[in-house]
């Protein structure tokens, strides 16, 4: 959906925030494999498919901030071995379950 031609596919950082969008689809970012950086921030996103990180490897900063974000399922980070950065401020969440962070084993910022 979003990058998935050639010039993006080694992008490290993308920025869709500030954009109103409500849904993405699991495969918006399969080709995406390089991105550190994900701003998906100030959207309308009531919940991501985890299909959806599964190719972001390598990421290590995920801008979830200012949106009505249900709670995540326990498997909902577990693709993200590398995340250090989690931004949910702004958010609904007021609770996160503690086996969907079990994944992060290097977050260092939630």
């Amino acid at each position: 959906m979003f990058c998935q031609s050639k010039p993006f596919q080694s992008s490290k950082d993308l920025n869709i925030a500030n954009n109103r969008l409500e849904f993405i689809p699991g495969t918006a970012f399969h080709k995406l494999t390089t991105l550190r950086t994900l701003h998906l921030q100030n959207n309308k996103f009531r919940s991501i498919p985890s299909s959806s990180f599964a190719p972001l490897v390598n990421l290590e900063n995920l801008y979830l901030s200012y949106n009505n974000l249900e709670l995540p399922s326990e498997e909902k980070f577990a693709s993200l071995p590398r995340l250090k950065k989690l931004w949910l401020d702004g958010t609904n969440l007021f609770e996160i379950p503690v086996k969907s962070l079990f994944p992060l084993t290097k977050l260092e910022y939630l």
